[in-house]
C-alpha cells in the first residue's frame, strides 16, 4: 500500500486515475491478485480520499444491480403466480427506478395476486408506458 501512495504523490488526482484505467485495460489479472488489488486499492482510496470510480462505471454497476433485480422478480413471478405473474414482466422491465424495483421485489412476498403486485407499480409509470390488463 505504501509502495501505491509513494507512486502516485504528486500526480494529479484524474493522472492517476488514468493510470489505473490504463492498467485495468492492458492487463488482466488472475482472480486471486484481482481480488488482492481492488482490496489494497480500495484501501488506498480510503486513505487518500479518492475513489477510482468512474461515471461510466457507476451507471454499469446500477445497471448490473437492475438486472439482477428484475431476474430475481423473473423467477419470484414465475414461482409464485405462474404464467400470470410473468405476464407482468414486460411492464416491470420498463421500470428504470432501482427503489420501485426492490419495492417490487419485496412486494411479491406480501402480495396474493399479480394485480395486488401492479398497484406498487403502476403509480410510478406514465399512463402511456403500461397496459391495463385485466388478470
Amino acid at each position: 500500500m505504501l509502495q501505491l501512495e509513494r507512486a502516485t504523490r504528486g500526480y494529479k488526482r484524474q493522472d492517476v486515475l488514468n493510470l489505473f484505467r490504463f492498467i485495468d485495460w492492458v492487463i488482466t489479472l488472475p482472480q486471486e491478485l484481482e481480488t488482492s488489488f481492488r482490496q489494497n486499492l480500495e484501501e488506498y482510496e480510503r486513505e487518500v480520499q479518492m475513489p477510482y470510480v468512474t461515471s461510466v462505471e457507476k451507471i454499469a454497476k446500477q445497471e448490473g444491480l437492475r438486472e439482477g433485480l428484475l431476474e430475481g422478480i423473473k423467477l419470484g413471478l414465475e414461482l409464485k403466480f405462474g404464467n400470470e405473474g410473468l405476464e407482468l414482466l414486460a411492464e416491470i422491465f420498463q421500470i428504470q427506478d432501482i427503489e420501485i424495483i426492490r419495492e417490487i421485489q419485496s412486494g411479491i412476498k406480501k402480495v396474493s395476486s399479480p394485480k395486488e403486485l401492479r398497484s406498487i407499480y403502476s403509480r410510478s409509470l406514465p399512463r402511456n408506458q403500461w397496459c391495463q390488463t385485466t388478470l
